[in-house]
């Protein structure tokens, strides 16, 4: 489940919540008119790992150009392996300060071996610090 609202700051009698599955009047609205966007949230269901032979194994497409999933839930005290397909430009590079690894994405894609973690929850961005992602143990 994704869901993108959209406040965005106009004069008053202008203002109205926009979500992704409405449209942007863009014809009617000029830049010199918006003030400010006020605020941008998303609501995003963490998608689970299956466990296969003992390991927790799930793939992270970045085709679009972001993370899908950008949020991974994972059983704790169970390996886990983490695909992530192949990617150029600004995801070209997976990091996790938190976990120890940096994967090279440009040339296909790569598994991420992760041990039997403890509860919490651990970071992953690309090598912009632009996208992010976010794995849940519990």
């Amino acid at each position: 489940m994704l869901m993108m609202p959209l406040v965005v700051a106009l004069p008053v009698s202008r203002c109205r919540m926009l979500t992704s599955d409405s449209v942007l009047p863009w014809g009617s609205l000029s830049l010199a008119r918006t003030l400010m966007v006020t605020a941008v949230s998303w609501v995003v269901e963490a998608a689970s790992a299956t466990v296969t032979g003992g390991v927790q194994k799930i793939s992270v497409d970045l085709s679009k150009g972001y993370y899908d999933p950008a949020s991974i839930a994972l059983k704790a005290g169970v390996p886990a392996e983490i695909t992530f397909s192949r990617s150029s430009g600004c995801t070209g590079q997976v990091i996790s300060e938190d976990l120890g690894f940096s994967q090279d994405l440009t040339t296909g894609a790569k598994t991420v071996k992760l041990p039997a973690l403890k509860a919490g929850r651990y970071s992953f961005h690309c090598g912009m610090n632009m996208v992010f992602g976010t794995i849940t143990v519990q």
